[in-house]
């Protein structure tokens, strides 16, 4: 079933690349690949319902795209979701996503003499894991300047005040 959603979201994102970015599609055939690879590492399917659990900041970013796109949502609601949209982005896709990336590391070192265990699959695995953490920090930061940038305006900074620069 996982599988099956992040070959639709590579179909979906490769269509609709010049709207949603290269990002996106990074993410969507990275996921492909590691959630197929997985599916032949008997040892570690445990972690795709951990790695799964990524996904559930995405009913948040898609609410936030309807607040952005369609005039629909009050002013505090879309305020209360990206709150909880960063929250959660933050705790579950960046502290338990690269904690969770280190113990499948551990788990992949402690089954390298497994049957059916092979190096490649390992490195292409933890590449994989690796990737979408740096994607996840990346679209963090954006996130983040925005989120900036929002309460400089509501508090009344000036563009060009650097108190709340984040870097």
């Amino acid at each position: 079933m996982a599988l099956s959603y992040f070959i639709w979201d590579t179909i979906f994102s490769t269509i609709y690349v010049r709207f949603f970015g290269l990002g996106f599609l990074v993410h969507g055939i990275v996921s492909t690949a590691v959630f197929w690879i997985a599916c032949e590492y008997k040892f570690i399917q445990y972690y795709s319902a951990t790695f799964l659990l990524f996904e559930i900041s995405t009913p948040f970013l898609d609410i936030r795209w309807v607040g952005l796109k369609y005039d629909v949502l009050s002013e505090t609601f879309k305020l209360v979701n990206n709150i909880i949209l960063i929250l959660i982005f933050f705790f579950i896709r960046i502290c338990w996503g690269w904690y969770q990336v280190a113990r499948l590391g551990v788990d992949l070192y402690a089954a390298r003499n497994s049957e059916g265990f092979t190096n490649v699959g390992a490195v292409i695995i933890l590449g994989c894991n690796m990737v979408l953490d740096l994607l996840n920090v990346y679209w963090f930061a954006k996130m983040m300047t925005v989120a900036i940038e929002t309460l400089k305006k509501m508090f009344g900074f000036k563009q060009n005040d650097d108190k709340l620069k984040l870097m």
